[in-house]
């Protein structure tokens, strides 16, 4: 009789890696949160828009179905958590070896925030092809959008320029999404009535509002922390100002 090797048990296999995921492509305003240190999977989302329609970044970015809270002493004028992070506990590692925790009563650090990106849907002239990211230094609220364009959120740390979300913006369009990002369902909403919320934070501690920023700036931030400003009222009622701080 042949002899016949024994027959060996399959040992436990290896956990599955995240496999990249194909979301619809996104007709609207497409909506990317990356979570930076706060180490978190990347969130991509789409905002229902017609094609002849425009709408803030803010509003775009509720109606992906991604939440925003301001802070206790402007609203939103300053988005402090986007769906809940960072959270009031938790303690955000900064590159200077210390540590920040955000309770949203006030403006948040200049070490921990959340800057806001955009890119051009429209960039080849034709609505066919997407540009590339830009840093944002208006608010968000001031920002407008349009069928196509990409909205991005990134929670930045240390006091360097900031850097643009690490998912492409031609992927943020297209849906096609790396290991390590998620899409966020469409809420099937239009961006005036979203179903993401915006909310407060919970004390408040006056102070006064800082320089106004202008313009762009595209790959990082050019100097200004923007903490995605989105336009308040001045005293006296002499009109919207977006809020922002100049780097120290």
């Amino acid at each position: 009789m042949p002899w016949a090797a024994p027959a060996v048990a399959a040992g436990p296999s290896e956990p599955a890696r995240p496999a990249p995921s194909a979301a619809p492509d996104c007709d609207g305003v497409s909506v990317v949160v990356d979570f930076g240190a706060l180490s978190a999977d990347g969130i991509r989302g789409c905002a229902p828009l017609a094609p002849d329609a425009s709408v803030s970044a803010l509003e775009a970015v509720l109606a992906a179905g991604v939440s925003v809270e301001g802070t206790t002493q402007w609203g939103t004028a300053f988005v402090c958590r986007v769906d809940g992070r960072p959270g009031a506990a938790e303690e955000i590692q900064v590159p200077d070896g210390g540590t920040v925790r955000e309770s949203c009563s006030r403006t948040p650090s200049q070490q921990a925030y959340w800057s806001l990106w955009h890119a051009d849907g429209h960039a080849d002239g034709h609505g066919g092809g997407v540009g590339e990211w830009l840093y944002a230094t208006t608010g968000a609220g001031d920002l407008t959008v349009t069928a196509g364009d990409v909205v991005g959120l990134v929670f930045t740390t240390g006091l360097q320029a900031a850097t643009a979300p690490s998912l492409p913006t031609s992927l943020a369009r297209s849906g096609d999404l790396p290991g390590g990002w998620v899409d966020r369902e469409p809420p099937g909403t239009d961006p005036g009535e979203p179903d993401g919320t915006a909310s407060t934070g919970t004390a408040s501690t006056p102070a006064a509002p800082g320089d106004q920023p202008t313009g762009d700036s595209g790959g990082q931030g050019a100097g200004l922390v923007p903490l995605l400003a989105v336009g308040i009222l001045l005293a006296g009622g002499v009109g919207a100002a977006v809020v922002a701080r100049r780097r120290r």
